[in-house]
């Protein structure tokens, strides 16, 4: 799932396209992130930090979205039973997300901040 993000294009995939479905939902809100999310999440494995029971999985989600997306911040910290739980398993840090750059919402500094200093 492609969240406040484009998606690549196929040949990006190398070769994978055949066996994996992409969603862009770029533009979607938090909460109908989360309801996608819910629907399509594979894990019954609880992942925690210390093991990666991710990896023995034939089948997964993987949601990609900017580190400046503060609104996932809650589900990352991986605690807890109920409800969905995300584990980053990749980061570039060299991508400067200018989609997210939002001025007259967050004002000049909350929004360097958080897509410049969340990378």
């Amino acid at each position: 799932i492609w969240w406040k993000t484009y998606t690549p294009p196929i040949w990006l995939l190398n070769g994978k396209n055949e066996v994996l479905q992409t969603r862009d939902v770029m533009g979607l809100k938090g909460d109908a992130l989360l309801t996608q999310l819910t629907e399509l999440a594979t894990c019954d494995t609880p992942a925690d930090r210390r093991n990666q029971e991710y990896l023995k999985e034939k089948n997964g989600t993987y949601l990609i979205a900017p580190a400046s997306a503060t609104w996932l911040d809650p589900y990352l910290s991986n605690k807890g039973l109920h409800g969905l739980r995300f584990r980053e398993v990749w980061r570039y840090r060299k991508h400067l997300n200018l989609d997210d750059l939002d001025f007259g919402d967050d004002g000049i500094w909350n929004t360097l901040s958080r897509v410049i200093g969340r990378r």
